[in-house]
């Protein structure tokens, strides 16, 4: 949740209901662990579970033990993006890295066309500790906003590429958080970006994020 939610308050109650628990496809033994497994109507399976959960959660007491780092020499180049760590957030559960991305000379060829030159894939990420050890992350986008050629802004749902337009010299701005499993000896973090581009087995590697945590 982000402070667009929590609407200025310190102290709130977060009430799950409607619970249900649902299976995905059966992977085959001989699988790509990277392929995506889909539902179909003969695998699909679902359990509702009854009542309710209410939880009492307080921003005070997490932001008293939380770490923010804000690290130096924090940014990558790929193509016509620039990739920069805003901050490192460590808490008592979890480390939240802040990710802004600034996307240079878009149009709607270069975001919805593979073989355009300034074309860029879904970004993912591998994280690891200092000990080589990789790490559990997700990572998703929480804001996207577009500045046109003639100044206009607008702000995009997530994930849009806007295919309905018709553009030139844009520049694109998005916002993504990485949520990364803490472990008491991390001392460091290596986060290494890679593109993926449907369709194509390959990846192509970024240079990785190094940040200190001590």
């Amino acid at each position: 949740m982000t402070d667009k939610e929590l609407n200025g308050k310190s102290d709130f109650s977060v009430n799950l209901k409607n619970i249900v628990l649902k299976n995905m496809g059966e992977r085959p033994k001989n699988d790509d662990k990277d392929m995506y497994i889909v539902n179909t109507p003969n695998n699909e399976r679902s359990i509702e579970i009854e009542g309710e959960f209410n939880v009492e959660l307080s921003k005070s007491n997490a932001v008293e033990n939380t770490k923010i780092i804000v690290p130096n020499n924090s940014e990558v180049n790929y193509k016509n993006m620039t990739k920069k760590i805003d901050e490192v957030k460590i808490t008592p559960l979890q480390i939240i890295v802040k990710v802004t991305s600034t996307i240079d000379n878009v149009s709607m060829n270069s975001l919805s066309n593979i073989r355009d030159k300034d074309y860029i894939g879904h970004i993912e990420y591998n994280v690891y500790d200092n000990n080589g050890e990789q790490l559990s992350d997700y990572s998703f986008e929480i804001k996207r906003q577009i500045t046109y050629s003639n100044g206009k802004t607008e702000e995009w749902s997530t994930g849009d590429i806007g295919t309905y337009k018709d553009f030139e010299n844009a520049t694109m701005e998005l916002t993504e958080y990485i949520i990364i499993e803490k472990n008491e000896d991390t001392e460091s973090l290596k986060i290494e970006p890679l593109e993926r581009i449907d369709g194509k087995e390959e990846q192509t590697e970024l240079d990785e994020f190094n940040i200190d945590l001590k």
